[in-house]
């Protein structure tokens, strides 16, 4: 498609210079975006901004084109703008695919209306260039070049439009061009990713920003629907073509669903528990554990409403009982991190260990250094012959991939144990950190029971103060099942 144009409809109101800078809000987001789409497409695009005095509709052209309406309140003061919409969002539509197919995406410049727009425009993918505070409800406007967090905000927002660009011309062209990119972008991973509050909205898009620029897919991929029969349809959709779904929990509940008297956030997050249940107890081996749920809270709640503060106690107690949930409360770029670990998960290797796994017995998973490899031997052995299969630390390979596995052995484990027989209290430490970092930081109640093995020696004992993360249990002579018992009934009971 090297003819392919990229169409900015705007106001010209809205392209006339701004404060002591003599901002340009709209011919400076013409030029970052060719900029943006010229660097990942590797190729020269051309970026047309038209405004209503452009505008022929007699003899304009927009296919094959991306179309770019920059809505604003001024732009719908333009009978010929706000009415041109529902024209060219006909034909896209018809025109979807094919060689001259078209796209179109919305910019909102600032806050506007619900009934602005007719009901057919209401799933276009949008790219809000504004912020509301979830207290006061004041909207601030992203500019170019005002202060450094906006215009750095303003050239983020830039760039998700330019990959979306991207996106789009590489589903467009050929028919075998075509057949190869939506074969591509099937075989993504997909992560549901929640909605939220307006207080959370920036930390969604760094997520979703970092999950996407890390080869997945993001779904829902369109605007949800503000009914709740048709909104619960299109939710369960989605979870059924993901593997993981992401929520951020914050101060703010988020729109209200005004049919069932619940906000947004809440009604995800419910269906995701739900699916996840299903999903995790399913009959069908090749579905069952193939679904997690990740619960972030917002470390900045501190004027939650009382029915804010109930969501978020109710999310602790159903934690306790769910398996493949997290909740984490840890910051983003950590939270960020977390979610690319539990998605490669799949792509790596089974780990190695002395017997077999059967996911339908409990797996025991012993940390321990090289030279403590056959001294920790007979607790597998002790734990196999009551039932557990087991696996231990991998020593074998590159560095990354024995870091990977032993993640990933943590996140696959029903209890931890960790085997010092050196008695050394910065190794076990580290060992407990890697487990905090895997499972969330932050839980007082993990779902994996972990269990420190070490030599006779109170002093150690007394130095880790680390009784309420781990049990410690002594090692004298040999290892028995009354020694092992408290981590057994705490692993059986989880």
């Amino acid at each position: 498609m090297s003819d392919l144009k990229v169409i900015i409809l705007y106001t010209s109101i809205d392209d006339e210079p701004e404060g002591e800078e003599k901002i340009r809000w709209v011919s400076d987001l013409t030029r970052l975006l060719s900029i943006l789409v010229d660097k990942l497409l590797g190729r020269k695009l051309e970026v047309i901004k038209l405004s209503e005095y452009d505008i022929d509709p007699d003899t304009f052209q927009h296919t094959p084109s991306v179309v770019i309406p920059l809505l604003s309140k001024n732009f719908f003061k333009s009978p010929l703008l706000s009415s041109y919409l529902d024209l060219i969002h006909k034909e896209i539509t018809h025109k979807r695919t094919g060689e001259d197919g078209s796209a179109m995406y919305f910019i909102f410049k600032s806050k506007i209306g619900i009934n602005s727009l007719t009901p057919t425009l209401a799933d276009i993918k949008s790219f809000y260039y504004y912020k509301t505070d979830a207290v006061t409800d004041y909207v601030t406007e992203f500019k170019p070049l005002h202060k450094e967090d906006s215009e750095n905000i303003f050239w983020l927002k830039t760039y998700d439009i330019a990959y979306e660009i991207k996106q789009f011309s590489l589903m467009a062209g050929s028919a075998v061009h075509q057949a190869e990119n939506i074969v591509s972008q099937m075989s993504l991973k997909s992560v549901y990713l929640a909605q939220v509050g307006l207080d959370l909205m920036s930390q969604r898009e760094s997520v979703k920003r970092e999950i996407i620029r890390n080869g997945y897919r993001i779904l829902p991929d369109s605007a949800l629907p503000d009914n709740y029969a048709p909104l619960e349809l299109k939710i369960r959709e989605s979870l059924n073509h993901t593997s993981l779904s992401v929520h951020l929990i914050g101060e703010d509940s988020g729109k209200l669903i005004k049919d069932r008297g619940l906000p947004l956030v809440e009604i995800e997050n419910s269906l995701a528990a739900e699916h996840c249940t299903l999903m995790n107890e399913s009959d069908d081996q090749r579905k069952r554990n193939r679904y997690h749920r990740i619960i972030w809270l917002s470390e900045t709640m501190e004027t939650l409403s009382v029915k804010q503060k109930l969501f978020v106690e109710n999310l602790k107690r159903e934690f306790a009982n769910s398996r493949n949930t997290d909740i984490l409360t840890l910051p983003v770029e950590e939270l960020k991190s977390y979610i690319i670990n539990k998605l490669d998960e799949s792509n790596l290797p089974d780990t190695g260990g002395i017997f077999s796994k059967n996911r339908d017995r409990k797996l025991i998973y012993i940390i321990c250094d090289i030279s403590e490899y056959d001294s920790c031997k007979p607790i597998g052995n002790l734990l196999q012959e009551y039932g557990f299969d087991v696996i231990f630390s991998n020593f074998e390979g590159e560095f990354m991939k024995i870091r990977d596995l032993h993640h990933r052995n943590l996140l696959n484990c029903d209890g931890t144990i960790i085997y010092s027989g050196n008695n050394d209290p910065n190794w076990i430490k580290s060992k407990l950190l890697d487990r905090q970092k895997t499972l969330g930081m932050g839980l007082e109640n993990s779902k994996n029971p972990t269990a420190i093995v070490i030599d006779n020696d109170k002093k150690l004992e007394d130095s880790l103060t680390i009784k309420k993360d781990a049990l410690i249990l002594i090692k004298e002579g040999e290892f028995t099942r009354e020694s092992i018992n408290p981590f057994i009934a705490q692993v059986e009971q989880s």
